[in-house]
């Protein structure tokens, strides 16, 4: 997970290196269309009114997707630039 996460913040410091939160919350709001059983594509519509086509390994869903790109956004949030490589665990 943590590699999709990475990547995700890597797209949107390129496509909006001002305001990366922004192209990712667009991504979250982004139509997603399909997810192709051939060649495992989640095809979305209008990111910044653009097309977006993301190749994924097969079994991945458009729910992982999402997933992803909250925890891509929660790591902006907090001021951090990428995944940690440690693990966390919270005892409630």
């Amino acid at each position: 997970m943590n590699h999709i996460v990475s990547v995700l913040l890597r797209q949107a410091r390129r496509n909006n290196a001002s305001q990366p939160e922004k192209w990712l919350e667009d991504l979250q709001a982004t139509k997603w269309t399909s997810v192709s059983a051939q060649n495992g594509q989640i095809i979305g519509t209008s990111v910044n009114g653009k097309s977006v086509s993301i190749q994924v390994l097969p079994g991945t869903s458009i729910a992982d997707l999402m997933i992803n790109t909250e925890l891509a956004l929660q790591i902006l949030e907090a001021g951090g630039s990428a995944p940690s490589n440690s693990t966390r665990a919270s005892f409630y």
